[in-house]
């Protein structure tokens, strides 16, 4: 697996960022015929990088399924238009939550845990 960074000066066509994926595969002297896939989201150029490559086509499940939720969220939102509040509150409340050391030591002691919550 390579994970490499790299700034886009150009257009962010697929055909693009295959020209930039090829170079970082170049520098970093890795034949194409060593590549198996390339892994994007499902939005914008990505999904076409793999055809300018001649690789197989994969969608990262994570990003999938972050697209899932927020379709299933925005159309929840729009049918119950309070929904969005709530929503909106309680990422307040989080954000307050995980810079006071008050409230934190609050919700500590009734055995209430923030930390995985974003």
């Amino acid at each position: 697996m390579v994970l490499a960074l790299s700034p886009i000066y150009d257009d962010f066509s697929s055909k693009s960022i295959s020209k930039i994926l090829k170079g970082i595969m170049e520098d970093m002297e890795i034949e194409e015929n060593k590549i198996q896939a390339v892994v994007t989201d499902d939005g914008g150029a990505a999904p076409k990088i793999h055809q300018h490559l001649n690789l197989e086509k994969h969608i990262c499940s994570a990003h999938r399924l972050q697209t899932v939720i927020r379709k299933s969220i925005d159309q929840a939102i729009t049918a119950h238009p309070n929904l969005g509040i709530i929503i909106i509150i309680c990422k307040k409340f989080v954000r307050k939550y995980k810079t006071s050391n008050k409230l934190r030591k609050f919700f500590s002691k009734n055995h209430f845990n923030f930390k995985t919550i974003s």
